[in-house]
């Protein structure tokens, strides 16, 4: 299939245009997106360890200003058109994770036999309220939520009072989702933050509309802007996404530039993030920028090699 567009996430921005959400918001649910059709598909193998293109992006603003569902609900539409993306459930319980997750065990690539196969159980969770989602006070929750953003390569196992024994392969989570200033100060201590599942967290905060729309659909016939074609395309373009399958790798360029950057990174801090509540954050920032790197590889060039611009 040939791509619509070359630059999928500026293409994806377009098509929300005439929504009051901040560009932000629509350029990591984007993002988002991209990870949702690439699953555990892909990867960068440093052998000691790998990076998958998994997120987990929440959006912060008031309720009822800055359209958080609506704009998270966009990419959502377009993933369910596009075969193989598994949805994680909207609650989360150790019991609906576990058949969500069973659900979505495949093999990879196809085909082959099953020793040249690669298991795997990836789950996309699309969140409008947090609150229902994420519990703080769940510590084997959090343990687990914190374990597989690494994208290890290992089975899970967990005891469950319902469903006995649970063994996940290779589990896989992507998670887009919001909340409130109010919820985050009364549910996520400056201790979650400092270490474990707020470091791993990217945070996306905005309290004002972009600008008013009224009515979207009449902006849109003014500018010419076909809006279910258009939706169409980005779908296609998803789907051919979803058929890749391997390892990424680094030009030498992109080498050289991720090498200077992390001497840099390590032997210095910016004064904005001296305190320590940011250690776990910028311990885990090389990983972070990783992630987003193989997204932007895939939404411009349609292949597995990250160039120095996407760093």
């Amino acid at each position: 299939m040939a791509r619509h567009f070359k630059h999928w996430l500026k293409a994806f921005c377009e098509y929300t245009a005439t929504s009051e959400a901040p560009l932000d918001f629509h350029f990591w649910t984007g993002v988002s997106t991209i990870a949702s059709v690439l699953r555990r598909r892909v990867w960068r193998d440093e052998n000691i360890f790998k990076w998958t293109p998994n997120f987990y992006i929440i959006f912060v603003g008031p309720a009822g200003v800055v359209t958080k569902s609506t704009t998270i609900n966009i990419g959502y539409e377009l993933l369910r058109d596009v075969p193989g993306v598994n949805f994680g459930p909207d609650s989360m319980t150790w019991h609906g994770l576990a058949k969500k997750f069973e659900s979505a065990f495949e093999y990879h690539p196809k085909g082959l036999p099953p020793d040249q196969q690669i298991p795997m159980s990836p789950l996309t969770c699309s969140i409008s309220e947090l609150g229902t989602f994420l519990r703080p006070g769940d510590r084997e929750l959090i343990s687990f939520l914190t374990d597989i953003w690494d994208g290890k390569d290992r089975p899970f196992e967990h005891s469950t009072g319902y469903s006995g024994q649970i063994k996940i392969e290779n589990p896989w989570l992507n998670v887009i989702g919001a909340t409130t200033p109010e919820w985050m100060q009364d549910n996520f201590p400056p201790s979650m933050l400092q270490q474990g599942i707020g470091s791993r967290i990217i945070f996306i905060f905005g309290d004002k509309k972009r600008h008013l729309s009224a009515y979207p659909s009449r902006i849109q016939a003014a500018r010419g802007i076909d809006y279910i074609l258009m939706k169409k395309q980005l779908t296609e373009d998803l789907i051919d996404m979803s058929q890749l399958f391997g390892p990424f790798d680094l030009t030498d360029e992109a080498f050289k530039w991720g090498e200077a950057w992390y001497l840099k990174h390590h032997n210095g801090r910016d004064i904005s993030m001296a305190s320590s509540r940011y250690g776990g954050y910028l311990a885990r920032k090389q990983t972070h920028m990783h992630k987003l790197a193989m997204v932007l590889s895939v939404a411009q060039r349609g292949n597995l090699t990250i160039e120095k611009d996407d760093l």
